[in-house]
């Protein structure tokens, strides 16, 4: 997994007090995309003028719609990996140092040494407990695109996690990557403390459907 052939897709709503310092830290690891979901600060103009390339929602999509679109984009194009990076400035950059040394993975999922929130640990307990899969909220993971070619992208509401589930029952090899995080300065995108939590709450359920249903058509 050389530097051209793999590109970071980097979600954005209003991002303007990190996204640049982001793509500065990230920039010689590979290609960048910015999928934009509608922000009304400077993020696009900041964007342009330093001429990186970005797509932008008609609208707001929302968190996980904004990165199956870019998951869909990316995987007609020339790269075999794609690795999904936050713009908010949490994740340490360095962990594609040596990432070339993953690239049989199916889907490397960069595991935090801690969680945002107490529910996310909680849904992390159980994932790991029940399909030995750590921190599926993660939002830094690196995919292979031919084996996303074999599944379908589609909004689950369930934060982009039933992707996991999806290469799992491919067979597909899974890796965990320790990735080290760094405190935000603003808030998080996902809403405040309640809105974000209940969005999880439902994000766990929603997957653990889709594991049994999964499960019972093996």
């Amino acid at each position: 997994m050389g530097r051209y052939k793999l590109v970071i897709l980097i979600p954005a709503r209003n991002e303007s007090k990190t996204i640049i310092n982001v793509i500065k830290k990230i920039k010689k690891f590979g290609d960048i995309l910015v999928i934009d979901d509608y922000s009304s600060d400077n993020t696009i103009k900041l964007l342009k003028n330093r001429k990186i390339k970005y797509l932008r929602n008609r609208y707001s999509l929302g968190y996980e719609k904004t990165i199956i679109k870019g998951l869909k984009y990316l995987i007609k194009k020339k790269y075999s990996h794609i690795a999904t990076f936050d713009a908010d400035g949490e994740h340490d950059a360095n962990f594609f140092l040596n990432i070339i040394k993953f690239q049989e993975y199916d889907l490397v999922i960069g595991k935090r040494k801690k969680s945002n929130r107490v529910i996310e640990s909680i849904f992390s307990f159980f994932t790991n407990f029940f399909l030995k899969i750590k921190d599926p909220l993660s939002g830094l993971k690196v995919y292979k695109i031919n084996t996303l070619k074999k599944i379908k992208l589609d909004c689950d509401n369930t934060l982009s996690t039933s992707i996991i589930l999806k290469i799992m029952f491919l067979n597909g090899k899974i890796m965990h990557k320790n990735l080290n995080v760094f405190k935000r300065k603003d808030n998080s995108r996902l809403g405040n403390n309640i809105s974000a939590n209940l969005k999880i709450i439902s994000s766990i359920i929603k997957f653990f459907t889709y594991s049994n249903k999964f499960k019972s058509n093996v």
